[in-house]
């Protein structure tokens, strides 16, 4: 090794890949294994949501073979050491979650250290591990279920997040699978604010809390799961349909149920139910990487400590379940970059964009195939050993928008600035001290 660590750091919700275990579960295996195969990384994270599926109760004896499935694969054998964390145990509602963390690595790399929140100590990684059942058992994770009264108008759900701490050549890094609340009504969502936003940045808060108070802050933290962000709807609806007014529809118990905006031709424009988001041209969101509505991408301006690295794919959510539509979106739910990696202050050096020695990426993976609801998203970086700089590429960015550092191009400019003032400064200094 010379000193570098290829990381790559990959979310997926696969509630739709469980659905059709020989159909959309054996693609999304394909472009998993063949992103790792050209990605060719020494550490690979693998952070999973609504394991088991949707119909967890019956499918979720399927995890072990899905695990193996990746495990066993060509692409892997270079991996001589695997640990799974799978939270399978459904019928403990207390604690039950549905996350899965899957990490592999690579033989090239020495001694890699997982930390274990029972003894408060590394412990060395040797073998292939799988640990499933409630997790209870396993020291080498901190599990969170979000408590019952995050939920004060929803039903108790797997939401929550898992955390765990590795050390890979000297350095220190905290990974934290997250899954957040989703938007149960499209009706609801159009409120100002979205009751829906406000749930997940109160679940956010308690996360990042509580990371924090295992030490999260005092090392590169990694943040990547399904964050379930959705654009601001109401802005988002009046981007589209400009002046139009919804004519409003009721049901037998006089609430809402619809919405339709009509233009001057009475032809339907956009139709919004509790679970119906139906645009005339919903390919909109897809063109050019869906660029025009990241200005509509705001819940994570709250959150000014985590940063973000420049999204330049399309929404990751809601696509066709179906095989042979792998590239249409669902008319369910307004489309979102609802699965994401975000990370720390600490990690920002990390993957810091200024050394040009490596490029990061920051994409999907499947982007033309059927992976189910959501695209797989990745993050591909160099870590460097013992606080060295190795990455560079795109333009880092706080979530917040806030840009941190000056591109690469502003860089040459600065340095010209600097010699000049220290020549200026030395020309005057010996104009008025000219003895010295």
């Amino acid at each position: 090794m010379d000193g570098h660590v290829r990381v790559m750091l990959v979310t997926s919700n696969v509630g739709s890949a469980f659905e059709e275990p020989d159909g959309v579960q054996q693609i999304w295996l394909c472009e998993l294994l063949e992103a790792v195969r050209q990605g060719s990384p020494h550490f690979l994270a693998v952070h999973l949501q609504e394991l088991g599926g949707k119909n967890y109760e019956t499918t979720m004896k399927e995890v072990r073979q899905f695990v193996r499935s990746i495990r066993d694969s060509d692409v892997m054998r270079k991996y001589d050491r695997m640990l799974a964390l799978l939270d399978e145990d459904f019928q403990n509602k207390q604690t039950f979650t549905a996350l899965g963390c899957l990490f592999f690595i690579h033989k090239s790399l020495g001694d890699i250290q997982l930390w274990s929140f029972r003894e408060h100590t590394f412990e060395t990684i040797f073998d292939k591990t799988v640990i499933g059942g409630s997790l209870s058992d396993s020291p080498f994770h901190h599990k969170v279920k979000f408590p019952v009264d995050f939920f004060p108008e929803f039903k108790w759900s797997r939401k929550g997040f898992l955390h765990t701490k590795w050390q890979l050549c000297g350095r220190v890094m905290n990974l934290v699978n997250v899954h957040l609340f989703h938007d149960a009504s499209n009706l609801t969502a159009l409120k100002c604010p979205s009751p829906y936003c406000l749930n997940r940045q109160r679940a956010l808060e308690h996360v990042l809390k509580l990371v924090t108070e295992e030490g999260g802050e005092s090392c590169p933290t990694f943040y990547f799961g399904d964050f379930n962000f959705r654009l601001d709807l109401q802005k988002v609806v009046k981007h589209l349909c400009g002046h139009l007014s919804p004519q409003w529809s009721r049901n037998g118990s006089g609430e809402v149920c619809e919405a339709v905006y009509r233009n001057e031709g009475s032809d339907r424009v956009l139709r919004i139910a509790e679970k119906c988001f139906q645009y005339k041209n919903s390919s909109q969101f897809l063109s050019d990487s869906g660029k025009e509505f990241l200005g509509f991408d705001v819940e994570t301006h709250q959150f000014k400590e985590l940063y973000e690295l420049e999204r330049r794919f399309p929404p990751s959510y809601p696509y066709s379940e179906d095989c042979l539509e792998g590239t249409e979106l669902l008319n369910t739910r307004c489309p979102a970059w609802c699965d994401r990696v975000l990370f720390n202050e600490m990690a920002k050096r990390e993957v810091d964009f200024a050394s040009n020695c490596s490029k990061v990426e920051y994409g999907l993976i499947g982007q033309t195939v059927c992976t189910g609801d959501h695209k797989p998203v990745f993050m591909q970086f160099v870590f460097g050993r013992h606080g060295e700089l190795r990455n560079g590429g795109e333009p880092m960015q706080s979530v917040s928008g806030h840009v941190k550092h000056c591109k690469p191009d502003q860089q040459p400019v600065l340095l010209t600035v600097v010699l000049l003032t220290i020549a200026f400064s030395a020309v005057l200094l010996a104009a008025l001290f000219p003895n010295l």
